[in-house]
């Protein structure tokens, strides 16, 4: 979400990480949950961001679910046949929000004068920015860190409306990409070549580049008049896979570094660096190069956080978890959602305005 029209990546969440790279700072951070943690749970419902978890070798699969979705999405005519179809608006309300993850969350306390309707499909609130937390160690099951908020800037000022502005450290062995793992030995000092110091220039020659980027030729995406970059290059950035990037910008590359480039595309867009594109990947990457935040248990601090305030503004019935989003009409008074609730009836909710 754009707070105020003027956000890029760089300037809020430039990368959520989630796999390997996110999962290698975990690691560092987890400790007992400091007060300023363990207040959140004071007074929160049971569809909180980070889930307590009294022994687990018995708790539940806490991880994503994609039974509901495929059985009603994929055949949604049946489905609604099944359920007398769409049922009349039974509720009004200014402003729905779909989707009780970060960006919904967020868009939710920046519009929270207006009392709006939240609901996600998980039982759990978060989205991929979820957490668990056993006896005093909460740790992330999804994304890990953030960019550094930079001073006087919006993510900084959203920190400390939250009450969390003191809660994440800043971790600088990102430069070096921190742990890396080959052959059982964890090594630090990645992009100085620690796993082949007689070839570490390659590895330094892919770091450089990817800091000139970050530096000097950024692709903001949406793409801005401000950027480092034209339009025209975004573009063609845009249309270039990133394999081609690579390969015209970085050369032959030692397979350590190749083998990372392909693992962090996997991990953090989905898809292999032939199947991305270039602009995207180094909007990616050029931000997570340089530093990063960690707060205790990863970006569930952030959700959980979000989730407590608006707890207390909103009330616990505007929070409403494991509500599958079945349909979506906008009408020229409105739009309707119809949704299946998490005892599996059909409801459907007139609204002013919708965020999805």
């Amino acid at each position: 979400m754009d707070l105020k029209g003027q956000i890029n990546r760089r300037t809020f969440l430039r990368r959520v990480a989630v796999g390997a790279a996110g999962v290698s700072v975990i690691g560092l951070w987890l400790r007992q949950v400091s007060p300023m943690v363990d207040h959140c749970f004071a007074g929160v419902g049971g569809n909180c961001p980070i889930l307590p978890i009294s022994d687990p070798a018995q708790s539940q699969f806490s991880g994503d679910n994609f039974h509901r979705a495929h059985g009603i999405l994929w055949a949604k005519a049946t489905y609604l046949s099944k359920k007398g179809g769409i049922p009349k608006p039974s509720e009004k309300t200014d402003l729905m929000i779909l989707g009780g993850g970060l960006s919904g969350l967020i868009a939710a306390f920046q519009l929270k004068h207006l009392k709006p309707l939240i609901v996600d499909q998980a039982p759990q609130f978060g989205g991929n920015a979820k957490g668990e937390r056993w006896g005093n160690t909460q740790y992330s099951i999804g994304a890990a860190y953030v960019t550094p908020p930079e001073e006087g800037g919006a993510v900084l000022k959203l920190f400390k409306e939250l009450g969390i502005d003191q809660l994440y450290r800043i971790d600088t062995t990102s430069v070096d990409w921190g742990h890396t793992h080959i052959a059982g030995k964890l090594m630090r000092g990645f992009w100085d070549g620690v796993t082949d110091p007689q070839n570490a220039e390659q590895f330094r020659r892919v770091y450089k580049r990817l800091i000139e980027v970050r530096d000097n030729a950024y692709p903001d995406i949406p793409w801005k008049p401000q950027s480092q970059i034209s339009q025209a290059e975004h573009d063609r950035l845009d249309r270039m896979p990133f394999s081609e990037w690579m390969k015209k910008e970085l050369g032959d590359l030692h397979p350590h570094v190749a083998e990372f480039l392909h693992e962090y595309c996997w991990s953090s867009c989905g898809g292999l660096p032939h199947e991305l594109s270039s602009a995207q990947v180094l909007n990616f990457i050029a931000s997570d190069i340089h530093s990063i935040a960690v707060f205790p248990g990863g970006n569930a601090a952030i959700t959980h956080a979000l989730f407590s305030k608006l707890h207390v503004e909103l009330g616990e019935s505007r929070l409403r978890s494991g509500c599958f989003v079945v349909d979506v009409k906008v009408s020229d008074a409105g739009v309707e959602v119809c949704y299946e609730d998490a005892e599996g009836h059909l409801k459907t909710v007139a609204a002013k305005a919708v965020v999805i």
